[in-house]
């Protein structure tokens, strides 16, 4: 926990809000109900490839929205439950836990491992590019630096988002 709130490492509680010292689990949802723009890679098991633009130029009638501001954002998930989820992010890049935690800690200083194009941000059209978050940390950070967590504190942050099950679902972490 202390890594997960820790806003010189992880500041995952900026967007993952919870009342660590409350006794109501339902005020402590791990999320601030906003929109962030990450840049997740490309899923290439997706059937035909279309860049999903998250909030913006939809035209649906449920939620239109033609806001540039809103481009590329998604919600930020609740953490509750979340070891159990079989994918994750919007478009289910990723197959664990692990992986979706290293993203966040290395997507700036190590954007090739992430981005197989080679093209940073590659899933974002390049109108876009400017609105994704590299400002945040841990986003902050420029490609060759040292990433804000470990690979032990990538750990632990894990070790600690495991703790978020209900016990309904204790022994179903995939």
């Amino acid at each position: 926990m202390r890594l997960f709130k820790d806003p010189a490492k992880g500041g995952c509680v900026g967007c993952h809000r919870f009342y660590d010292t409350g006794r109501d689990p339902a005020l402590s949802m791990f999320t601030d109900y906003g929109y962030d723009a990450v840049a997740v890679p490309r899923n290439d098991k997706l059937p035909a490839h279309k860049a999903d633009l998250g909030l913006c130029e939809r035209s649906d009638a449920r939620t239109p929205s033609n806001q540039a501001e809103y481009c590329v954002r998604f919600r930020t998930p609740s953490l509750r439950n979340v070891a159990v989820r079989g994918s994750y992010k919007h478009n289910g890049v990723f197959s664990n836990l692990r992986d979706v935690v290293a993203f966040y800690a290395t997507r700036a200083t190590d954007p090739k491992r992430w981005y197989k194009s080679g093209v940073k941000f590659e899933d974002v059209p390049a109108k876009y590019r400017e609105r994704v978050n590299v400002a945040s940390i841990p986003y902050n950070r420029r490609e060759g630096d040292v990433p804000a967590l470990s690979d032990p504190e990538i750990d632990a942050i894990v070790a600690f988002l495991q703790t978020l099950t209900d016990a309904r679902y204790q022994g179903r972490a995939p």
